[in-house]
């Protein structure tokens, strides 16, 4: 590995929350198990049922996770892009298998972290531990809060719950930018309704003066009146 890779890989990994509390020994150790690997777009990284040796990072570009139904329609489980990591549940799992597919929306790179290294520093490192705890345990609260939303409130009610988690954290009150993570029709999936309806209810929030669109930038217009929006 080159140092410029390893830089840009330890930087890519030192942003992520199962690395909290990790001393620099044991940062390496888990460097040392990355494997960076590119996929082209509509290539499947794994697929559900696939047995499970590690969980990643998207380093660029974007992938979708999904599941098909019986019959055959595909359902939307999340969008990852550059920075965010997934299938993380496999490191807990016994016999570990991935419960998605994962498929690249674009041209991608992924860095994948081995399993049995991770779960070898995880029992050396209580800090480590408690981190990886908490962060699980939010992501099921979040998983909650969207089941709710997809089974008891409207699409109007889940297109603006999902623009506005698209706020980025030190938001103002001022009107801010931004991108939608994937094209409108896995927009469309990831919420449960047709393209043409997500279409439909954007041009409604324009109307109503929350918003304006420009391709797949939303320019929010009052990301406080958007907040009390998304509130029961």
């Amino acid at each position: 590995m080159t140092a410029t890779k390893k830089l840009d890989l330890d930087a890519l990994l030192s942003s992520q929350y199962f690395v909290v509390g990790l001393d620099e020994a044991l940062r390496d150790r888990l460097l040392a198990s990355a494997t960076q690997q590119p996929l082209a777009a509509d290539e499947h990284l794994f697929m559900q049922g696939d047995s499970a040796s590690r969980f990643y990072i998207v380093h660029k570009g974007q992938l979708k996770l999904y599941r098909n139904s019986a019959k055959g329609s595909e359902r939307i489980m999340g969008l990852v892009s550059a920075g965010d990591s997934f299938a993380e549940g496999i490191v807990f799992m016994q016999p570990p298998r991935y419960p998605v597919n994962a498929r690249a929306l674009v041209a991608s790179s992924v860095v994948g972290v081995q399993r049995e290294a991770f779960l070898a520093i995880l029992s050396e490192s209580f800090p480590a531990c408690l981190s990886v705890m908490a962060q699980m345990a939010k992501r099921i609260q979040n998983l909650m809060n969207e089941i709710e939303a997809l089974t008891l409130q409207n699409g109007r009610y889940r297109l603006i719950r999902f623009l506005y988690s698209l706020l980025p954290n030190d938001h103002s009150q001022a009107p801010t930018t931004v991108h939608l993570p994937a094209r409108k029709r896995e927009v469309a999936a990831r919420l449960s309704m047709q393209p043409e309806t997500l279409s439909r209810l954007l041009k409604l929030l324009c109307q109503d003066g929350l918003i304006n669109v420009q391709g797949d930038r939303i320019n929010i217009l009052d990301p406080d009146a958007l907040r009390k929006l998304t509130l029961p």
